[in-house]
């Protein structure tokens, strides 16, 4: 996204030429109940939901509106440092996302269309999540005028990286302990006995899950341990299918599908790439991932080519 600043800056940086992918919700279709939906953007579109009159005659765009959208201008500037600080605000870090959307009057039809893909992408489903965060998120892609893809694939990025910085990185070489200081930092790896890095600054990027095994001395809060001790991650398994032809473009282009089925939504990576072959990613989330992701390879092919199947 165009928003993604740095990303754009070291793309351009490496003269790596950014080419305009189609946005996610650009074209859309919906698998709901066992139906086949594509919105009406004239009318009422028949969504096999009990939904009030009022939300039948809002559709779904303008539900998102009236139950998301409309309130994010409450939440003030999220980039701002010390963010949240109105206790207003802060207090949907204390309601889960389905919390907020019955808060703001929506039905239990609306909430089970509008979970549909995005909402239900983190954690275990909207009713696991903090209202906040996802509100957040909402708010910065508001900012989001443009998507990109680099032309002969994103992995030139890191690959650019790794030509300029080639001195300077250090394979095989884990970290076992990070020491923080007020004037300068250090790591202490496990290659060549335990050596010990210093530097001006140590910037951490590791996931949490790593983090919990690496000791940090002086340790860091008790606040900050416990988040890094205690924070839970959202489960993904994603499936890539690949065709001769895109067959699932021959009526229509549709790029993004989202379901009420396991695999959660489906987007077509090849939409604005020249040639008959396609790649579709079918993404399941949560409970469901873990269940994928336990299954042999033949058995994740056969539980998304149903999906598939039902969809198209």
């Amino acid at each position: 996204p165009n928003n993604h600043r740095l990303v754009v800056k070291y793309a351009r940086l490496f003269n790596l030429p950014l080419w305009p992918s189609l946005h996610l919700a650009a074209v859309r279709l919906f698998y709901v109940r066992g139906k086949r939906i594509v919105p009406n953007p004239r009318g009422e579109t028949p969504w096999p939901l009990d939904l009030t009159p009022e939300e039948k005659s809002l559709g779904y765009a303008r539900m998102w509106e009236k139950y998301l959208r409309s309130f994010l201008g409450a939440l003030g500037d999220a980039t701002a440092p010390g963010w949240p600080a109105d206790p207003e605000v802060e207090k949907y870090d204390r309601m889960s996302m389905g919390e907020f959307l019955r808060s703001r009057g929506a039905s239990p039809g609306a909430i089970a269309l509008l979970r549909l893909g995005y909402l239900d992408l983190i954690g275990d489903g909207i009713e696991s999540y903090s209202a906040l965060f996802m509100l957040r998120n909402l708010a910065l892609r508001q900012t989001e005028k443009q998507v990109y893809s680099i032309r002969g694939g994103n992995d030139l990025l890191p690959k650019a990286f790794a030509t300029r910085l080639a001195p300077r990185i250090r394979y095989n070489s884990p970290v076992v302990r990070i020491e923080p200081g007020e004037r300068s930092a250090a790591v202490v790896v496990a290659a060549a006995g335990g050596e010990r890095l210093t530097a001006d600054h140590v910037v951490c990027t590791v996931p949490f899950s790593v983090l919990r095994h690496i000791e940090i001395t002086p340790p860091l809060s008790g606040a900050k341990r416990l988040a890094i001790e205690q924070l839970p991650y959202t489960s993904v398994a994603r499936v890539y299918l690949q065709a001769k032809r895109r067959f699932w473009a021959e009526e229509n282009p549709y790029v993004y599908v989202d379901t009420d089925l396991p695999i959660l939504w489906m987007y077509d990576h090849t939409a604005t790439q020249p040639g008959p072959r396609g790649i579709l990613e079918g993404q399941a989330i949560g409970a469901e991932a873990r269940r994928i992701t336990q299954m042999t390879e033949s058995d994740r092919l056969r539980v998304n080519g149903l999906v598939l199947g039902a969809v198209f």
